[in-house]
């Protein structure tokens, strides 16, 4: 039933809104958290599949967040590849119209006019100041269940691009033209294929790797994960296939300090994800373990998540392990959400620290390690983004302990005006979609367990800034 809006309740909620100004100061975890694509702002009804990547150092500010902007409701259609820039480390992401990297239209083939661009794999090649970008498109009216039927022509199945760019100081500076991979990446046989989405790794080695997922051609038509390499910075890729149970998906994969690639991939039915582990020299690295993981819960339709590991660099937080990876999912057996930040210290046998980011709906995550550092400049609009957080907190009836309403951490004893630079502590950066919880959430979530997505309504994707400070429950013992 929707909340009554009576008085007593309505001060209830803005008690427990203003309440905040000391519960956050109490709770240091969640750094700070803010909206960076919302539906039906900046040039789109939808936004999907986010994809995070951190430029220049592990301590700049210099972030891009990638996203599908959507014309539609569903995964098929009009889509484009756009993208939001921040200079401070994720306070903020400019405001007006996204940027559109690309739309299936530019890429100059009339079979893709109105077509979709998506699934978006960002990489940063910081030896080069080089950005890669991996997309796949296809036809407008070429839906999933259509191309793994093979009743689309070849010009509007599924293809896979690559975009690259120059990072500046005053922002990315692209190349023009995509290059097209299908040829090298696409094996005769496949009907679909994925990169992605969310986040490529560069290995110790300089090799590029890119979790991915296809369907199609043998030992069976069902969906299986596969990973590309690439040695040389993106001129040349070969793929790595065969190793996959039937059934996955979108991958996540991280190279832990010992060297090896851990890799997990969503169970398209709901299953228990497997933890791959492989060992070698890419781009014909060995499957040396499959296991189980301890401690996670899948949906029934599964979801995509994200893995980061600690960077190789003489720096890591004290109370980390240098083994330890983090795990960004949502984490319910019922539905998509609870998104929820793990940590685990074995390899990912077992995850028995987390973090809740986000409770309610939400979905698709993307996740790096942040370096520590300033956030990049003064903010002459803290107060102010703590007084609309205040107002969203009362309208939803939180009291910001709820993993999707607390305000920024350090707003608590700042006042209108200039602030100098912060200093922030190492931590993770997670963008992530976000259903929301909103006062009429009962009655919006009921009709989206209908049609089996509540991430319909009311979604957007946000950033959030989790500290790896000791007070953190992903660093203190379980």
């Amino acid at each position: 039933m929707t909340k009554a809006w009576v008085p007593t309740k309505l001060n209830a909620r803005l008690t427990r809104a203003m309440g905040l100004v000391g519960s956050v100061a109490r709770d240091k975890t969640l750094v700070f958290r803010t909206d960076v694509f919302t539906n039906r702002q900046g040039g789109y009804p939808r936004y999907r599949i986010p994809a995070l990547v951190q430029l220049d150092d592990l301590a700049s500010g210099h972030l891009l967040a990638f996203a599908e902007g959507r014309s539609g409701l569903g995964d098929a259609g009009k889509i484009d590849l756009v993208y939001r820039e921040s200079f401070d480390g994720g306070r903020s992401w400019g405001s007006g119209p996204v940027t559109v990297l690309s739309t299936a239209s530019d890429l100059g083939d009339p079979a893709l006019i109105g077509g979709t661009l998506g699934n978006p794999v960002p990489i940063y090649l910081a030896e080069t100041q080089r950005l890669l970008v991996l997309a796949c498109s296809n036809g407008k009216d070429a839906t999933e269940s259509k191309i793994n039927a093979g009743t689309v022509s070849p010009a509007a199945t599924r293809r896979v691009w690559l975009f690259s760019g120059t990072v500046k100081e005053s922002g990315v500076v692209w190349d023009g033209a995509a290059r097209e991979l299908t040829a090298e990446v696409k094996r005769p046989g496949w009907t679909w294929v994925a990169t992605g989405p969310a986040n490529g790794v560069v290995l110790a080695n300089g090799t590029i790797a890119v979790p991915c997922n296809h369907a199609g051609g043998s030992p069976d038509t069902g969906d299986r994960s596969h990973l590309m390499f690439s040695p040389d910075v993106g001129a040349t890729w070969t793929i790595l296939d065969g190793f996959a149970p039937e059934g996955s998906r979108e991958g996540a994969m991280a190279q832990v300090s010992s060297g090896e690639l851990l890799l997990n991939s969503r169970d398209n039915n709901g299953k228990p994800r497997p933890m791959m582990v492989f060992a070698g020299a890419p781009p014909t690295p060995s499957l040396v373990s499959s296991f189980l993981p301890v401690g996670l819960k899948e949906p029934p339709e599964g979801c995509e998540g994200a893995l980061a590991a600690l960077p190789a660099v003489a720096e890591k937080p004290d109370s980390v392990p240098p083994g330890a990876v983090f795990f960004s999912k949502v984490n319910s057996a019922a539905r998509r959400q609870h998104l929820t930040i793990f940590r685990s210290d074995d390899l990912g046998h077992s995850w028995p620290r987390s973090f809740l980011v986000e409770k309610g709906a939400s979905g698709y995550s993307s996740l790096l390690f942040l370096g520590g550092g300033s956030d990049g400049g003064g903010d002459v609009a803290t107060a102010w983004c703590w007084l609309l957080h205040v107002w969203q907190v009362w309208l939803r009836g939180g009291d910001g302990k709820d993993g999707g309403a607390a305000a920024p951490a350090d707003v608590d004893d700042k006042e209108a005006g200039e602030v100098p630079s912060r200093a922030m502590e190492d931590g993770l950066g997670v963008l992530f979609e976000s259903g929301g919880a909103f006062w009429w959430s009962p009655l919006v979530e009921w009709i989206g367990y209908l049609i089996e997505s509540p991430l319909w309504f009311a979604q957007r994707i946000s950033f959030a800034r989790v500290s790896l400070g000791p007070a953190s429950p992903l660093v203190i013992p379980s």
